[in-house]
């Protein structure tokens, strides 16, 4: 939902994890 990069590699490894669960949830319906 954020348009801004992650500032660090952290946030951008718990934004990516969310994305994928997110993904998955719905490829797995």
């Amino acid at each position: 939902m954020w348009k801004r990069k992650p500032e660090t590699k952290a946030q951008r490894v718990l934004i990516g994890k969310w994305h994928a669960g997110g993904l998955y949830r719905k490829r797995a319906k």
